[in-house]
């Protein structure tokens, strides 16, 4: 299992610390303008939305593979054409 964390603000978000019953990495999604987060356990699910400034398809699939090869979560991406 991999772990991940994300540092917003003065918190620090992380999953997968504490084995299977931690808090996990739930979905990754990609668009045009931003890259959303969505963690948690059961149904208190957190969301965290990040602008990230790719300007092209092959970059935004570089970071869903390494994402994926990190997390283990496959990226939905949206508005990306080709």
């Amino acid at each position: 299992m991999s772990t991940f964390g994300l540092l917003l603000g003065n918190n620090v978000y992380r999953w997968g610390c504490e084995g299977v019953n931690s808090v996990q990495l739930r979905e990754v999604q990609i668009d045009k303008e931003h890259i959303r987060l969505y963690f948690g356990i059961d149904i208190k699910i957190l969301h965290v939305e990040l602008l990230h400034g790719l300007t092209d398809r092959q970059s935004v699939m570089e970071i869903a593979q390494k994402i994926w090869n990190e997390t283990g979560v496959q990226v939905s991406i949206v508005g990306y054409c080709g």
